[in-house]
């Protein structure tokens, strides 16, 4: 059985962008590139058609990533009650050690931008189902980091 990737509408919408525009605008774009790379001779000795193909692979991969997050994706609906953290609630976090405040959006293991964290992360593990004013010890690869919990939005 597929594990399902839990994402928000937003970031299914983000995704489902960046396929179009990878099948309508990269990949047509790599298939002219290939060909004139082609024209210019000697297949053997030609960055332009290494570097074309190379740039094809990735477009290939690429989709293919994509086309399986979609394929298995959950939509996350926000729950309203904010007492405890879930799945797709933004989190203000104040870290004891240099007062600094972070800002995350617990999501999905899939989920990269700088902004979130994932329900499987150290950071997301410790977070989940945790209220305001709660303290959390994260043991990440850098050490272990006490944040308190400001706010659930």
């Amino acid at each position: 059985m597929t594990k399902q990737i839990p994402l928000t509408q937003e970031q299914y919408n983000k995704l489902v962008e960046r396929l179009d525009h990878i099948q309508k605008v990269l990949k047509p774009e790599n298939i002219q590139d290939i060909q004139n790379a082609r024209e210019l001779g000697d297949l053997s000795e030609n960055a332009e058609y290494d570097d074309a193909k190379e740039q094809q692979g990735k477009l290939n991969q690429e989709e293919t990533m994509i086309k399986a997050k979609l394929e298995n994706a959950t939509i996350i609906q926000k729950k309203d009650r904010k007492d405890t953290i879930d799945v797709g609630h933004t989190v203000t976090l104040k870290s004891r050690e240099n007062d600094e405040i972070k800002h995350f959006t617990l999501l999905g293991q899939w989920d990269t931008e700088p902004t979130t964290t994932s329900v499987e992360s150290p950071m997301g593990k410790a977070m989940l189902d945790k209220k305001v004013g709660d303290e959390i010890i994260v043991d990440a690869p850098f050490g272990e980091t006490t944040y308190t919990i400001l706010s659930i939005d």
